[in-house]
């Protein structure tokens, strides 16, 4: 299994704790290590060190590599030379991946600044989510929720499969009336931003969805840590 880490967000809505050098994954919030370190910690039954990709800013790639080196791991850092939000960046390190690996390889990817206490729990989401994504599936992980959240996005869901559900439709954040229905319904859950599938599926999806995008992977270069993107 390989893995992405997100590690590209600039942390304003922890500020002022976190500055525009350090934001909110870079920091260590209640635990000597780092939101990032645990992250790439947190994989370790399922991912080893090496086969982890991180993906950020390219000013922030010298701080990443200096705290994966406390790690003693040897994880890839793909440093963007612009910010190009979630998208572009999932996109672009999974052609990395694509190019170094089997396209059906199955890909964990994760934000870098969660904070997740029940380690078995997750741990034990990440092998149902693989079986699921062994059919070819892509498979995102659903947060109970539990207070009518405004901030969130939420993900609907239809009959069971396997250890999870079909996903009925995504809802992007709601008004406080409605967020209040979809915690009072039981069927919508926060969309944890975690996604696992196979790197081929992924691709297909980007190729079906956001052309745009899918058509520019192959002129991307990687080099030094670094992306290069034709102009």
């Amino acid at each position: 299994m390989k893995a992405i880490v997100l590690a590209g967000g600039c942390g304003s809505r922890l500020w002022p704790l976190s500055r525009d050098m350090y934001p909110k994954q870079l920091l260590s919030i209640d635990d000597d290590r780092s939101l990032l370190q645990q992250t790439i910690l947190r994989l370790g039954k399922h991912v080893d060190l090496s086969d982890v990709v991180c993906i950020t800013n390219i000013k922030h790639t010298t701080e990443i590599n200096r705290q994966i080196a406390e790690l003693n791991g040897t994880s890839k850092v793909l440093g963007e030379p612009i910010g190009k939000n979630t998208a572009p960046a999932v996109a672009a390190a999974l052609e990395y991946l694509r190019r170094e690996f089997d396209e059906d390889e199955i890909v964990i990817i994760l934000p870098s600044d969660h904070l997740i206490k029940d380690i078995d729990k997750f741990n034990e989401t990440i092998e149902n989510a693989c079986a699921i994504a062994e059919q070819n599936y892509i498979v995102t992980f659903g947060i109970k929720v539990d207070y009518p959240e405004t901030g969130y996005g939420y993900v609907k869901v239809a009959e069971a499969l396997g250890q999870g559900f079909k996903v009925d439709k995504f809802i992007e954040k709601p008004d406080a009336e409605t967020a209040a229905k979809y915690m009072a319904d039981g069927s919508y859950f926060w969309n944890g931003g975690i996604f696992v599938g196979k790197i081929s599926v992924i691709l297909a999806e980007f190729q079906k969805y956001i052309p745009e995008i899918f058509d520019n992977l192959e002129s991307i270069k990687f080099a030094n840590g670094q992306i290069y993107y034709e102009s």
